[in-house]
């Protein structure tokens, strides 16, 4: 009998260590058919569950939110000079973020003395590995876990303290720090972007030699940029979002040796989406010219050395810079979080806005009231022209509405927001945008499509007939006509012309530019034209940066008055002792 049940006995743990066998094979398969979206986003479930279920240290609260992102970012940069390359290569990268909080939404750790466990950055402790390994990237998100815990514990302490320090309790703390939001699941699919290196080398190199027959240009340049990033972004509210971040862009500059006055330059961009869109070679080769082209008018046009005080006419790209840099710009229509900031003997806590600031507006006249602005941010197309600024859901999860108003007949209604309250404006409307950086995908309040509507309208004719009537009132001898405007703080104008009142003629200067644009300059809107144009551009127009707009706007603005500086003082550049090697 004994002899039988040690048979049976062998026989049935024969079985049991096959059938293991077989379910542990099984599960290797499973995992080896497994993409690598699914081991990422698995990588990422476990550890912020892990993390939820057993983070504490010390007297430290445990964690109420957690984010993880995980970024992939693959990217082709060339640049080329007079016909040869400069550089040329293309990387591949992977980076982690962590967001943590401890406290709960109406208190916790963000939005005191400028400490953040979060900064909208990458916040990665250890190399993200570039192959996608599911225990390489839970050891990367462990490591970041841990040091943001003890960050984000001890500051929420001190944050504590110091409110019962002051005698201040949880309750009367009235701005929360959190919004909540809905959870959304969605994964976006990831748009084909080809890095044909050899092709876009050639073009680089083709049209950065048309300066080979410009010897008085010193300086130029033509580069190409080509970026694909994934995004997975999930949280322990239940949020998982897959979506991509695309952007192709073409750079071209130039810059001339002048003897006198500011230096002469120019430069254009170009944004698309992939680079299958960018323009054909023959019209990049045709821009190109056209700028060296208008470099070297600049070098002989006249310098403006005077200070204008009148009526200004924005065209064109300039009319698109104004609306852009004025709505959007340092003081534009973006919510500010003001932070709690306090010590043993002193404690501020906001609980209304600055008087200074734009949040202290809403309610008021920020613009002339003949305008309404317009965020459409899903619109996609617009006369069957792409909207690079469209976007479906925002770099926290949060899905933006159809459309928002923020302006209404120049009265202030809202202002863009992310997940982090304002004193106003407390929920988030889904405009935390993702974008392109040098490092990967960067995040930031910012504008998605805008749109700018006029109730009243001109023809471009009309409104330069209302600007010479406005110079006649002030006994004013010319106007002048701005076509685009530079980059940077001190507006300089790249294309500006000085328009004769008397006769019409107009005329090329250099040397004039704007002491800044910002929103109250649009309170000073004497007209708009009927005409309305598309403009696609960057938050940071520069070599590959920021996240993508779309502006819709009119073609022609007019502004009844502000100032044109120019160049007051003198000056007498040192030119090479040897002249340039190009010149024959």
């Amino acid at each position: 009998m004994n002899r039988l049940n040690q048979t049976f006995q062998k026989q049935i743990a024969k079985k049991v260590f096959i059938l293991s066998i077989l379910v542990f094979v099984s599960v290797i398969r499973v995992f080896a058919q497994e993409s690598d979206g699914d081991i990422i986003k698995r990588a990422l479930h476990d550890e912020m569950n892990r993390s939820m279920d057993s983070l504490g240290f010390k007297d430290f609260s445990k964690p109420y939110f957690i984010a993880y992102r995980f970024d992939q970012n693959k990217s082709l940069n060339i640049s080329a000079t007079l016909g040869a390359l400069t550089n040329s290569n293309v990387s591949e990268s992977n980076n982690t973020a962590v967001r943590l909080m401890v406290g709960n939404y109406q208190l916790n750790d963000e939005n005191f003395s400028s400490y953040s466990s979060f900064n909208n950055g990458l916040s990665s402790f250890l190399p993200t590995p570039l192959d996608i390994d599911y225990y390489a990237i839970r050891r990367a998100f462990w490591v970041s876990t841990d040091a943001v815990y003890k960050s984000a514990g001890e500051i929420y302490k001190t944050k504590l303290q110091v409110l019962e320090k002051h005698g201040i309790s949880k309750e009367d703390y009235l701005i929360p720090d959190f919004a909540k939001a809905p959870v959304v699941v969605r994964e976006i699919p990831q748009p084909e972007i080809k890095f044909e290196k050899e092709k876009w080398e050639n073009l680089a190199r083709k049209a950065s030699a048309i300066f080979l027959d410009y010897p008085d240009i010193v300086s130029s340049g033509f580069s190409v940029s080509v970026y694909s990033g994934r995004n997975y972004y999930i949280n322990s509210e239940g949020t998982e979002v897959v979506q991509p971040v695309t952007v192709s862009s073409i750079s071209v500059y130039a810059r001339a040796n002048v003897e006198t006055g500011p230096e002469v330059s120019d430069f254009f961009h170009v944004y698309v989406e992939g680079p299958d869109d960018f323009p054909g070679e023959d019209e990049l080769i045709r821009k190109t010219k056209d700028l060296a082209d208008h470099v070297m008018e600049l070098k002989s046009a006249p310098v403006f050395d005077d200070i204008y005080a009148g009526p200004v006419l924005f065209v064109g790209d300039a009319s698109a810079s104004l609306f852009r840099k004025a709505l959007f710009g340092y003081s534009g229509l973006k919510a500010r979080r003001e932070e709690m900031s306090g010590s043993a003997n002193v404690i501020s806590i906001p609980d209304k806005p600055d008087v200074n600031s734009i949040e202290a507006k809403i309610g008021k006249k920020v613009i002339s009231r003949d305008l309404t602005v317009l965020a459409l941010p899903k619109l996609k197309t617009y006369k069957g022209q792409k909207l690079l600024g469209s976007f479906e859901i925002d770099g926290e999860g949060v899905v933006p509405p159809d459309t928002l108003v923020l302006v209404k007949d120049g009265i202030l209604e809202t202002l863009l927001n992310g997940r982090t309250p304002s004193i106003l404006v407390r929920e988030s409307n889904g405009h935390n945008r993702l974008g392109s950086s040098g490092m990967g995908i960067s995040r930031s309040v910012g504008p998605g499509v805008i749109e700018v509507v006029a109730s009243k309208t001109s023809t471009r004719e009309e409104l330069m007939k209302q600007m010479f009537g406005l110079a006649e009132e002030e006994d004013l001898e010319y106007v002048f006509v701005v076509k685009r405007i530079g980059n940077g703080g001190y507006q300089n104008l790249s294309e500006v012309y000085k328009i004769n009142i008397a006769d019409g003629t107009e005329e090329l200067v250099r040397g004039a530019g704007l002491s800044g644009i910002n929103l109250k300059l649009l309170k000073k809107v004497e007209g708009v034209s009927d005409s309305i144009m598309l403009s696609n551009s960057s938050s940071s127009p520069s070599y590959m940066g920021g996240s993508l707009s779309s502006f819709i706007v009119p073609d022609a603005t007019l502004i009844k008055e502000m100032e044109i500086e120019g160049t007051t003082t003198s000056s007498t550049n040192k030119l090479p002792v040897v002249e340039n090697p190009l010149i024959k």
